[in-house]
């Protein structure tokens, strides 16, 4: 397993991304409601949901709630954020289940940090495996074009006394 399988849920990954809030969240919630006109009921894979930010929000405005993601931390955490919704310690490569949803999301740019191409194609086949005819998935990927113009070479942030080098 590769690097990101122990990097989630960890104590650093909350101090480098703590501020990523539920305001944060609910603009992609509503940008996702108000284009995919799921009803209330709807069945939803929040995938690589982390300690379940948007599956809480989801939730909130009534859909079925299923959340995966491969730490075990953020599975817990989100369980205490979302009791209602399934959440299962899952990596999203693998198949969850047979057309069991009418949409699926992957927010917080989760793909891309396997050393193997093929395995993003894995996640793409395991997420369309589960839609019903006709279900939608977005994918939150950060634009390449933008990111090559803007992106710091090196960045040094201090959080509570513990150096980050990115």
């Amino acid at each position: 397993m590769g690097w990101f399988t122990r990097w989630f849920g960890t104590r650093y990954y909350s101090l480098l991304y703590g501020h990523r809030d539920a305001g944060e969240a609910l603009a992609w919630v509503e940008a996702i409601l108000g284009r995919w006109e799921l009803g209330v009921g709807a069945e939803v894979l929040d995938l690589a949901c982390g300690r379940g930010r948007h599956t809480r929000l989801f939730a909130d405005r009534g859909m079925k709630m299923t959340g995966v993601d491969i730490s075990r931390t953020s599975i817990e955490e989100a369980r205490k954020q979302v009791p209602e919704a399934s959440l299962f310690v899952h990596d999203m490569r693998e198949p969850l289940a047979e057309n069991a949803f009418d949409a699926a999301c992957c927010l917080f740019t989760s793909l891309g940090y396997f050393d193997d191409r093929e395995d993003d194609h894995r996640v793409f086949r395991a997420v369309f495996g589960c839609l019903r005819p006709g279900g939608r998935f977005v994918v939150d990927f950060m634009n390449t074009e933008r990111v090559l113009r803007e992106l710091v070479p090196e960045e040094k942030l201090v959080r509570e006394g513990v150096t980050f080098e990115i």
